[in-house]
């Protein structure tokens, strides 16, 4: 919902130009004070929602108590799952690429006009990697990097948590390979799989600096040319 007071400028009060204003029209301003404005609007889920959720969100006032982002402890650490949507609606889990999280594999994507009935109908769970969450700390120094097959595990204590009988697997590339790999330990629980690029074998370092480059720049190894 959206209130347009004509003559107020963007810090809440007039202009210059406004000094004209008839005095019925100023004595109403004059009563929109903090205490009888009203506390600020504010989200109504439970944590502070991500900048992609913002975006997807400022349309759709019905948002559920449980939205928001949640850490999920695993035997291979934690892992950082943002809730987006209504948990009474049938579940969707992503999963980003390598190099990427969430928010910049899936915003622009979710936060289509064109995606607008498809985010409304489902509740999000989105998956972020150790580490590869928006503003993340540092790993310990003494930290073991889950392998492929642990960190489609973790789905497993994800599901857990959330109480996700079933769902639908939305992945990309290292992150389609990931729900790929969970759907061989409990086909049970994946209703389906959208896999994009998915890559069933390791890859060599040099396919991977050709992806991610941009993002995390890698030096050529000793006696090889530079990457083109």
């Amino acid at each position: 919902m959206s209130v347009e007071l004509d003559s107020i400028s963007s810090n809440g009060r007039g202009s210059e130009s406004d000094a004209s204003m008839n005095s019925q029209g100023q004595e109403t301003l004059n009563q929109l004070t903090p205490e009888t404005a009203g506390p600020p609007l504010q989200s109504t889920a439970q944590h502070q929602p991500t900048a992609c959720q913002v975006d997807i969100m400022m349309e759709f006032d019905d948002t559920d108590a449980d939205e928001g982002e949640y850490f999920i402890e695993s035997p291979y650490g934690q892992v950082k799952v943002t809730i987006q949507g209504d948990s009474r609606k049938a579940a969707i889990v992503t999963y980003h690429n390598l190099g990427l999280n969430h928010d910049t594999n899936f915003c622009s994507f979710l936060g289509d006009q064109a995606m607008s009935a498809l985010v409304t109908h489902f509740c999000w769970y989105h998956v972020d990697a150790p580490g590869q969450e928006r503003n993340a700390a540092g790993l310990p120094d003494d930290f073991v990097y889950p392998t492929m097959t642990q960190l489609a595990e973790q789905i497993e204590y994800i599901a857990d948590h959330f109480q996700l009988s079933h769902f639908i697997g939305l992945g990309v590339g290292s992150g389609a390979n990931i729900l790929a790999r969970y759907a061989t330990i409990n086909p049970d629980r994946v209703q389906g799989l959208i896999l994009l690029n998915l890559s069933p074998s390791s890859m060599p370092w040099t396919s991977l600096s050709r992806i991610v480059g941009k993002v995390l720049p890698l030096p050529s190894p000793r006696g090889s040319p530079p990457l083109p």
